[in-house]
């Protein structure tokens, strides 16, 4: 471990992470989450954003629109991976070996979730 991540206790990772996946949707979508929650289990870091959508999205939203929400946050997501996984990997000291996004309608959520290399000791 790296170590930047090695100085950090636990809990300040974990809202490192938050802050970090809040500022990456904010720079993305022109909105952060208005809350955030991290957990690190084993191999697995999954982000749980909460009140993400933007103004146009929820009027979208409330048109019975939200297929196009999701596609649209999608295409953006795929389009910021890159960035999320390298915050993840300098914040944890760990490769990534994968990532998931996801939006939900209601209750409006995003998650984010990584895959860890898997840490072996000898």
């Amino acid at each position: 471990m790296p170590a930047h991540a090695a100085e950090h206790e636990p809990g300040s990772v974990l809202a490192s992470i938050s802050n970090a996946m809040v500022g990456l949707h904010r720079d993305h979508f022109g909105r952060g989450a208005t809350k955030a929650r991290t957990i690190v289990q084993g191999d697995w870091v999954v982000c749980l954003l909460e009140g993400v959508f933007t103004v146009e999205e929820r009027l979208l939203i409330s048109r019975e629109r939200f297929a196009t929400v999701r596609e649209s946050r999608m295409a953006v997501q795929d389009e910021m991976r890159e960035a999320s996984v390298a915050k993840i990997e300098e914040l944890t000291g760990r490769t990534v070996l994968a990532s998931f996004s996801q939006v939900n309608r209601d209750p409006e959520l995003a998650l984010e979730m990584f895959v860890l290399e898997p840490v072996f000791h000898s």
